[in-house]
């Protein structure tokens, strides 16, 4: 290779790359982080619920049908986070379900309730920025009888 094939070869890679390098800077940050679990809180058999999706499954995947006859709010902090670069929100929702599983043979009677403990956290503050003030617009949490059922 000649010595004006390799200096172009590299004046165009040296290009490719700082053009990259530019959109890249060019992009908003929009990283957001969002968790929602639920944990089962009986004993017995293990089942998994995705309140997101809707399922119920039992500890070895199998899907149960279900019915959900509880939802109770337990704690709820919503507010936003002042960074250099702007405000963004945060919300976190903790709240108790109660399931009903039907018995095999469709009996009232036989059927068996699950709880779960479940948490939907969400935060739009952009990684790598530091949350300077945090301002809290909501706060509250459901009283201890209320709370004690989802323990």
């Amino acid at each position: 290779m000649s010595y004006g094939i390799a200096r172009r070869t590299v004046t165009l890679f040296a290009a490719a790359v700082s053009s990259i390098a530019i959109v890249a800077a060019a992009q908003p940050v929009a990283a957001s982080d969002a968790f929602h679990d639920c944990s089962q809180l009986d004993d017995g058999v293990e089942y998994t619920y995705d309140p997101v999706k809707g399922t119920l499954k039992t500890g070895k995947g199998a899907s149960v049908t279900f019915r959900r006859i509880d939802r109770t709010r337990l704690k709820v902090l919503s507010g936003y986070c002042n960074t250099k670069q702007g405000r963004y929100r945060f919300n976190t929702e903790v709240y108790g379900v109660t399931l009903e599983i039907p018995s095999p043979d469709g009996s009232k009677a036989e059927a068996k309730k699950v709880r779960f403990r479940c948490e939907d956290i969400r935060d739009e503050t952009p990684a790598g920025q530091t949350c300077t003030r945090e301002v809290k617009i909501l706060d509250s949490t459901a009283p201890d009888s209320v709370f004690e059922k989802y323990r």
